[in-house]
Order: structure tokens, then sequence, then C-alpha cells
């Protein structure tokens, strides 16, 4: 647990951090809350901000505050770069301490598979409460650039349809989301810590990763939307990268199932390649 504490504690004063979370708020201020299907446009937080137009916000509910926050890491491009914005909250001090060596003094301590727990574990909770933090950042940003929800009047039976566990269990369920998101796709730079030190690359082949990954699971589900194979397009979504993100909003037992096996097998393989990487190297103090 000390171990835990003390990589997190250098992880969150590094410059880096900073950086990866201001970089979640700027990437959430992308994500669209509105579409006008009759006219088929989608309105992105920054272009109704930058529009300066009242008509606009208040022509739909969609345009209160908290349905803004809520739409948050929704945007198309999420799942590509929050796999390279979260684990630079953590690369860049691991791939310090790979050069300087002292990994080494830290092994001498605490025992190698010990070690590389402590590690584990610190690196996907920087990367969640990198992404958790700056959503909530965007949160409190859009409750001063946005009106509140019961500006817009709506009923109680419409409030009970938008927020049916109520509006702060909304939002600490879209926290806990954003946080299952960042750890779960920071796994795939931390095996890549074990292999080079060159945060560059650590960083790029995650992108890469979950761009296919996301690409592939979207024609998988076009392929069977047109082929009428209902049984594939109701299996294939708990598969897709950005699943995790709606794992507390589902109530079919299939999906909760199967996307929480995922994610435990994602977390899992990660840490095995880790280790099984480092029992190859002749100096496993890097």
């Amino acid at each position: 647990m000390k171990n835990i504490i003390y990589h997190l504690k250098l992880c969150f004063l590094t410059p880096a951090f900073l950086g990866s979370v201001t970089a979640i708020v700027l990437l959430c201020f992308t994500c669209c809350p509105y579409t006008d299907y009759d006219i088929n446009r989608s309105y992105s937080v920054l272009e109704v901000i930058f529009s300066e137009s009242e008509n606009l916000i208040e022509s739909s509910y969609r345009f209160s505050s908290i349905c803004v926050f809520g739409s948050a890491l929704d945007g198309g491009y999420t799942a590509m770069f929050i796999p390279t914005i979260a684990p630079l909250s953590f690369v860049v001090f691991f791939c310090a301490c790979r050069k300087s060596k002292f990994i080494r003094f830290e092994i001498s301590r605490t025992g190698y598979l010990k070690n590389y727990l402590s590690r584990f574990i610190s690196a996907i909770l920087t990367g969640g409460i990198c992404v958790m933090l700056g959503t909530l950042l965007f949160g409190i940003s859009v409750s001063f650039l946005f009106p509140d929800i019961t500006s817009y009047n709506l009923s109680p039976d419409e409030m009970t349809r938008l927020f049916p566990d109520g509006e702060v269990i909304y939002v600490i369920k879209k926290l806990i989301s954003a946080f299952l998101f960042g750890a779960f796709a920071s796994a795939p730079s931390f095996i890549l810590c074990a292999l080079c030190s060159n945060a560059y690359l650590i960083l790029c082949v995650p992108f890469l990763l979950f761009y296919v990954w996301n690409m592939a699971i979207t024609k998988i589900s076009l392929y069977a939307f047109e082929n009428g194979i209902n049984a594939l397009s109701s299996a294939i979504p708990p598969f897709s990268p950005t699943a995790v993100l709606q794992l507390l909003y589902s109530k079919e037992l299939y999906f909760i199932i199967a996307t929480s096996s995922v994610i435990l097998l994602f977390f899992v393989l990660s840490f095995i390649g880790y280790v099984l990487k480092k029992k190859t190297e002749i100096d496993r103090g890097e």
C-alpha cells in the first residue's frame, strides 16, 4: 500500500499529470450534447459557447448544465484520444524511472512481484483519476456556462425519465464511468512501459489499438444490422472499447456481465504480460 501511495504522489506531482487533466477537459468540450434531427446537425459544446445564441440554448433542455455534463466523453474522439491522454499522466514518470535505474533500489526493498503489482495499480489509478478529474472540472465549467435544468420547466415525469436515480447519483455515475474508462484505457501503455522507454511510442500504440478495435466493432455491428443477424447485433456491444462508459447505466444482465468480464480480463492480461516481459529480462531492475 505504501508503494502505491508513493508512486501515486510522484505521478500527481509531474507536469504531465496536469497536462493530461487539461487535455481531458478540452476533449470534453468537443462532445455534442444535442443533435437537431430536422436539419441533421450536431452541436458541440464549444460551438454553442462561441455562437452566443440564447435562442439555441433555450431551444432544448439538452443544453442545460447537467445534460451538457452528461455528454462528456460521449463524443467520437473519446475512444481514440483517451488511450493516449490518460496514460500520459504516468508514462513520463515511469520512463524517467526506467532510464534512471532507480527501480533497482525499489525492488531490493519490496521484491519483484510486489513492485510490479504496486506499479500496475498506481498506473491504472493515475489514468482513472486523471480522466475523472478532467470530467469533474468540465462539469464545474459548464455549470457556469449553461443554465440549470430547472429553468426549462420540465415536468416531474420528464425529470424522472432523464434522471431515474436523481441528479446527484447521475453525476456520481458519470464520474465513476470516467474513472473506469481512464483506468481501462491506461492498461496497454503499462505493458508497453516494460518493452521500451520511448514515451512517444508508448502513447501512440494504444491510440492505434483502440482506433482499430473501435472500427472493427463498428464494422461488425453494421454487418450484423444489414444482414439481419440479431443474435450478433445484441452480443457485440459489450466488446466495444467504450462499453465501459455505459456499464453503470445498463440494466441488461448480459451487458453488465460481459462488459465487466472484458474489463477484468483486460487488466489481468496487462499485468501478466508486464510480469512475463520482466521475467525474460536478465536485469529485471531495468
